[in-house]
Parts: C-alpha cells; sequence; structure tokens
C-alpha cells in the first residue's frame, strides 16, 4: 500500500480568521468617498486590509502602528496602554493595505514623504468606529498610526467599569458633597478619559458646574 505523502499546512487568509467587518469611505464628497471605496475594494490588499482591521478590533485595540522599511513592514498593536508585535508583512502586500486605509481616508496614496490625516469608518460585531490614520514619510520608509475609538463611548456609567455598589457610593458621595476637589488619575493609555466621563455622568445635575 503506497505511503500518503503529507500535505502541506494551507494558510489561511486574515480576513476569515474572524467576523466579518465593513469598511466605509470618508472624508470626501459622496462622489469622491464612492468612487473612493470603488478603488479600495478593487485594490489587491483590500482583503489585508479588511483583515487587520477585523483582527484588531477582535483583539480590542486601541491603535495599530505600521512602520514601512525597503524590505518589510512592522505590524504593532497597543492594547490596553502595551504594544504588541506582530509577524511582519512583505512590502508588496503593506503597500496594497496601505493603499486601501489611504483611499477610504480620502488621501493620497502615493505620497510617502507628506504628513497626512484622515479618518474612515467600521462597523464590527453591530458596533460602529472610526479610525483615524496618521502618515509621515521617514529616513527608511513611512511611518502610519491608524486610531481606533468606537463612535458612541460604550462605557458610559461607573457601573460599566465593574466598579463595586459600595465603591460608586462612595464615589458618588464625594463628588456630590459641598467642599473639596476630586483628583482622577490613571496610566497612559488606562482609560483616562473613559473614567472621567463615567464620573461626570454620576454626578448630581444640579451641583455640575
Amino acid at each position: 500500500m503506497a505511503k500518503q505523502e503529507e500535505q502541506e499546512p494551507v494558510e489561511v487568509p486574515l480576513h476569515q480568521l474572524y467576523p466579518p467587518v465593513d469598511l466605509g469611505a470618508k472624508g470626501g464628497s459622496p462622489t469622491e468617498n464612492q468612487a473612493n471605496m470603488i478603488a479600495a475594494r478593487n485594490s489587491p490588499g483590500w482583503f489585508l486590509a479588511i483583515g487587520v482591521a477585523a483582527q484588531s478590533l477582535a483583539q480590542r485595540a486601541d491603535q495599530i502602528l505600521l512602520d514601512y522599511t525597503r524590505e518589510m513592514v512592522t505590524v504593532r498593536y497597543q492594547i490596553d496602554g502595551i504594544w504588541h508585535q506582530l509577524d511582519p508583512r512583505d512590502r508588496a502586500s503593506g503597500d496594497a493595505m496601505l493603499f486601501c486605509y489611504k483611499k477610504l481616508a480620502n488621501l493620497n496614496p502615493a505620497d510617502r514623504r507628506s504628513k497626512q490625516e484622515g479618518t474612515f469608518t467600521a462597523k464590527f460585531q453591530k458596533v460602529d468606529y472610526i479610525y483615524t490614520i496618521i502618515s509621515q514619510g521617514t529616513q527608511t520608509g513611512e511611518r502610519v498610526l491608524l486610531k481606533i475609538r468606537t463612535k458612541k463611548p460604550t462605557l458610559e456609567r461607573l457601573e460599566d467599569l465593574g466598579m463595586r455598589e459600595k465603591v460608586r457610593q462612595r464615589v458618588k458621595e464625594v463628588l456630590d458633597g459641598d467642599g473639596g476637589m476630586s483628583v482622577f488619575s490613571a496610566p497612559p493609555q488606562g482609560g483616562f478619559s473613559t473614567l472621567w466621563t463615567c464620573a461626570l455622568n454620576a454626578t448630581d445635575r444640579f451641583v455640575r458646574d
């Protein structure tokens, strides 16, 4: 009986490993946005672009950092304030992916030197997101930062943060007190804005000033 040849494992495309994400063009007129959307979808980098977007959202990343060199693209995600290194991408596929992101944000994909900034949208598991893309040429290539935020804050109350009831009551007593000053702090990228928003929402509307 002939020995069966071992088959090499097939690499599954990134966009097939995560729930689907819908990217949308932004920053131009309706006609420009439609044209940019078509150009991005027809690009060979489209599936990698939606794959990276889906992966970043599934892993709850706050930012994506792409560093382009002559040979490759290094990829890092910032999750809960900590940068995580991912497997690098080859330059050709990285360029095709960046073409999509810049097109969606109504930027110039051919300009790899000037600083550019724009936004595009994403919808992932029924939640709407905004991606802010900032690109700048470097001595070795280009650096691209993508900041991710939700259109509507998902955490609006102290209980949404997991704060226990006794602690919430104590915080509310301090916030609604007649005198003194409350100080809030958090490490970099540690959720200060969210904490501040939830604390403001917990104050008495008639004494908030």
